[in-house]
């Protein structure tokens, strides 16, 4: 076995936590707007969004695992959970641990969606852009293969399509909601 098994372990688990973060974002997005209407099952982005979002989770555990068990850069727990105690590119890591808990109230109050109120939940899950963005910065700021010409053009193109969603989501928020008609009973 290799000696660098957990870093390459890190590496495969952080580009995989990205991506499923980027196709979980780009599903809600498609579910809020509707902008595939007819043609999406909104059942089934639903499902996947969840899904994408567990997964998400469990890559975000083993990237933490893979950089902790790593010998080459020494992380401890304080520098995977605590911003700004890291030594080794501090001010990228650091925009990786807020963007973790970020990530980690729009999980929670996800699973608490019915319990909250809708407007709560709602505001709360809008953080899921700002975890995607810090996470994006994490990437450029402290990923090893942010500066390869692959990785470069996969997130020009993520980046693209993402922003051009988030786009129709703006506009989505800006138009009129159909309030919804109450048969008024007779008296």
């Amino acid at each position: 076995m290799s000696s660098h098994i957990w870093w390459y372990l890190s590496r495969a688990s952080g580009f995989v936590s990205l991506s499923c973060l980027v196709a979980s974002c780009t599903l809600g997005i498609l579910l809020a707007t509707r902008v595939l209407k007819p043609h999406d099952r909104p059942a089934w982005l639903l499902s996947l969004h969840r899904h994408l979002s567990a997964v998400f989770l469990v890559m975000l555990l083993i990237h933490l695992t893979g950089l902790y068990m790593d010998n080459y850069v020494g992380f401890s727990y304080g520098a995977l959970l605590v911003p700004g105690r890291s030594k080794w590119r501090p001010v990228g890591v650091s925009f990786g641990v807020v963007a973790m808990y970020f990530a980690l109230v729009v999980q929670v109050t996800s699973l608490m969606m019915r319990k909250l109120p809708r407007r709560l939940w709602r505001a709360l899950h809008m953080f899921s852009y700002v975890s995607l963005v810090l996470v994006a910065i994490h990437t450029i700021q402290s990923g090893t293969d942010a500066r390869t010409q692959t990785f470069a053009m996969a997130g020009t193109s993520a980046a693209a399509v993402f922003l051009l969603l988030v786009g129709a989501r703006l506009l989505h928020l800006r138009e009129p909601r159909q309030k919804e008609r109450i048969n008024p009973t007779p008296r």
